[in-house]
């Protein structure tokens, strides 16, 4: 029998433990009622579902993931590991095109806290934003391809 597919947190004050994602799949989020609970006033309350999808896939609801699993897959695909200083959001459509996320702010800053050194974010995102205030280093993509050039040069 297969068994349930896992996340490993890498990073922050979960780091090295795993989540089974169950049938009902595995809430994160600062609700006390969250599979995986982040006490972080920044996170949503129910910030994210991960939803098994077949035997061995994952099911993502938050569209600014999008271009973190493509990075991820490419990069198995590829045998060539993401640096693990790095961090991505942005919904990814059809076309490949980066498209804006919501809390822009508040995912760069938690990036931030969770000691990440590079971001790869939409570059639509950035308007209104002093780059300046943050110590990440900030990469703005307009396509897929512009985030995979930075990842893997």
């Amino acid at each position: 029998m297969a068994e349930n597919p896992s996340l490993e947190a890498v990073k922050g004050p979960l780091a090295g433990r795993r989540f089974e994602v169950g049938p009902g799949g595995l809430r994160l989020g600062r609700s006390s009622t969250c599979d995986i609970h982040v006490p972080d006033e920044e996170l949503s309350r129910n910030h994210c579902l991960f939803e098994a999808a077949g035997p061995t896939g994952l099911r993502v609801t938050d569209l600014a993931m999008d271009l973190s699993i493509i990075a991820a897959v490419l990069s198995s695909n590829v045998d060539t590991p993401i640096d693990a200083g790095w961090c991505m959001a942005g919904e990814v459509g059809l076309s490949g095109e980066v498209r804006p996320v919501s809390r822009i702010e508040q995912r760069i800053a938690e990036a931030e806290k969770l000691g990440f050194t590079d971001m790869i974010l939409p570059k639509y995102n950035l308007q209104g934003i002093d780059p300046k205030k943050y110590h990440i280093a900030l990469h703005p993509v307009r396509k897929v391809e512009e985030a995979l050039r930075a990842l893997f040069g």
